[in-house]
């Protein structure tokens, strides 16, 4: 779609990978698990960049509560890319889905405590997550947001797959323009600011990860991110392996006692 062609564009997220490629080694783990996918996000693009930068493919398991059949044949074609058929929720992600959870343009859309509860089941599960969100709540972007229409005028013949329906309701009938116009004002004003994310993750049941979050301007895009700080990956992946590691040792040594117990009844 429109928005999908702009990521593509712009690449807003590429002066961010190095977070990313920093979980990927702190967990030593080339597994992704993108949450509230709809038709497929940035992870086309963002994949071929990490693999540029690290040069270890890496695998992406795309997922959404509805997801799209029209994704879902487009990944196909895509090396490293799955797009689950099943719904999976953000806030109760199914524990089969190990990796760097991710979620791109989807946390304003959820309430305050719907987002903090996709934030804990990622730190309950242990599993890192990031969050970016093409937006940020300012006066600027708010402009920026009603200059949409002109953009999707002058973009649209970007935009793969190009569909004579999609140059109707761009050109003849305005309606992808004024649906865009809104959709853009309404997420600017949803939008959580760097501080708001902080505040959420401070309130988190569990490990007590340090969280990066901020905001930055590339290519026009606005952005704003949280990510858990990388250096508690490694931490948190010692420690879960420390404990099973115990766990085991103590089962060993239980049933080691039994059979002592059998012999000398």
């Amino acid at each position: 779609g429109f928005l999908e062609a702009i990521t593509g564009l712009f690449r807003p997220y590429s002066p961010k990978t190095d977070l990313l490629i920093r979980a990927m080694r702190s967990t030593n783990t080339q597994q992704f698990v993108d949450l509230c996918s709809g038709n497929g996000g940035p992870w086309i693009h963002l994949a071929q960049e990490i693999e540029q930068e690290t040069g270890q493919p890496v695998s992406v398991v795309l997922t959404d509560k509805f997801p799209s059949q029209e994704a879902q044949r487009r990944t196909e074609l895509i090396d490293g890319l799955t797009y689950l058929g099943d719904p999976v929720d953000a806030e109760r992600v199914p524990e089969h889905l190990q990796g760097i959870r991710t979620l791109f343009n989807g946390l304003h859309h959820v309430r305050p405590e719907d987002a903090k509860a996709v934030l804990q089941d990622a730190v309950a599960n242990g599993q890192p997550i990031a969050v970016f969100e093409v937006l940020q709540r300012n006066m600027l972007t708010l402009v920026h947001a009603f200059l949409l229409p002109i953009s999707v005028l002058l973009l649209t013949p970007l935009v793969r797959p190009l569909t004579w329906w999609r140059l109707v309701l761009t050109y003849n009938i305005p309606v992808a323009s004024h649906t865009l116009l809104w959709d853009g004002v309404v997420s600017v004003l949803r939008c959580y600011r760097p501080e708001e994310l902080r505040a959420m993750a401070d309130e988190l049941v569990g490990v007590p990860y340090r969280w990066e979050a901020g905001s930055y301007w590339h290519r026009t895009a606005p952005v704003t991110y949280m990510v858990q700080a990388a250096e508690f990956y490694r931490g948190v992946f010692l420690l879960k392996n420390f404990c099973y590691f115990l766990i085991m040792l103590v089962e060993t040594r239980g049933e080691q006692k039994n059979k002592a117990n059998h012999k000398n009844p």
